[in-house]
């Protein structure tokens, strides 16, 4: 298929309309930004095969459909094989989508970081479970992800691992305000349990309240 078809632009286009495009289509179907979409991979390597020839002004035309079903970011396959390619890294596209500060390629790290925020825990989880536990970071990124999914004590061992592998302010803050939580939610469940605990007389006292009430009307109205 012609490059510029699957782009969506005309022949015409400027090179900064091509990039432009190539960042619009980065953020509609990089796998990384769209994890639970299974076609999100095929239709980026599709982009990505596109950008590169018209890049490169080879102007070759891209194959879709069936030979690129499964075929990763970064490949264009045909009835010769799996080709790769070098495309534009898309480091700032994402930090821009996410809010993420900073300049230069995507670390491991600031993925999990991306992930937390976008609510994608399992993903986060997943990528975590690759990578070694040798880094404070390791740690303080599980705490988060045990805290969103509501395992407060799992959080707190994590955070205060991270705490005793380094001692930089943002785990000993984050371990203590896990520690703030869990106290109040502590305090929450206690106050929670004595009106429990309570209830039933509660309710009998407004109900004899009520009925004294009826009755003192009764005899004086």
């Amino acid at each position: 298929m012609d490059p510029y078809t699957i782009l969506g632009l005309p022949r015409t286009a400027s090179a900064e309309d091509v990039k432009k495009r190539y960042r619009a289509l980065v953020k509609e179907f990089h796998p990384d930004l769209h994890p639970d979409d299974p076609t999100a991979a095929r239709h980026m390597s599709e982009v990505n095969a596109a950008y590169e020839a018209i890049r490169s002004g080879s102007m070759r035309d891209i194959p879709t459909g069936r030979a690129m079903n499964g075929a990763p970011a970064g490949t264009w396959t045909d009835e010769k094989g799996t080709h790769f390619y070098a495309y534009e890294d898309i480091s700032d596209i994402i930090r821009e989508m996410f809010g993420m500060e900073g300049s230069g390629a995507i670390g491991d790290y600031e993925f999990v970081e991306m992930y937390i925020s976008s609510g994608a825990y399992q993903r986060a989880a997943k990528m975590l479970d690759n990578m070694p536990r040798n880094d404070p970071r390791w740690y303080y990124y599980a705490a988060q992800i045990y805290e969103n999914t509501g395992d407060m004590d799992k959080a707190e061992n994590y955070a205060r691992a991270a705490t005793h592998m380094s001692h930089e302010d943002i785990y000993l803050n984050y371990w203590q305000s896990l520690i703030i939580q869990m106290e109040e939610q502590k305090l929450a469940k206690e106050n929670e349990s004595v009106i429990l605990r309570h209830l039933p007389r509660i309710i009998a006292f407004v109900l004899a309240a009520l009925f004294i009430a009826l009755i003192i009307r009764g005899l004086f109205f």
